[in-house]
């Protein structure tokens, strides 16, 4: 039973600490280091703000190429994550319905990500 709980908490905290370059990779995922168009500059800026309503860092953000509307966020700690959206998702949706989609999301972020950090004060 040890040697089980070993491994299973062992792999569990492997897979968390290459959750957000497995993602990045296997979703081909690219980083907007710089907005290009007015699309990224509007989804880094809602990104942001979000984040600093959340009080936590300014997570990576990328977008994927995909039809499917789509959206995720992973990461090991809650001030390097990455939030990645689906250009399916860019394409069929407004803004504000976008901003609503992200905004009902915010909770997840602070529990499935950032929840990690044993000072978490958004949680």
């Amino acid at each position: 039973m040890v040697f089980a709980a070993i491994f299973g908490f062992g792999g569990a905290l492997i897979s968390l600490a290459l959750s957000k370059w497995t993602a990045k990779r296997m979703m081909a995922c690219a980083s907007i280091t710089a907005p290009q168009s007015e699309v990224e500059r509007w989804l880094v800026g809602t990104v942001k703000r979000l984040a600093d309503q959340a009080q936590i860092g300014m997570p990576e953000v990328g977008i994927f190429d995909a039809d499917e509307m789509n959206a995720f966020a992973t990461g090991a700690r809650r001030n390097a994550a990455l939030v990645a959206v689906s250009s399916g998702l860019l394409r069929s949706m407004s803004r504000a319905r976008s901003k609503r989609y992200w905004v009902t999301k915010l909770p997840m972020w602070r529990t499935v990500i950032w929840l990690r950090s044993p000072c978490c004060k958004v949680c």
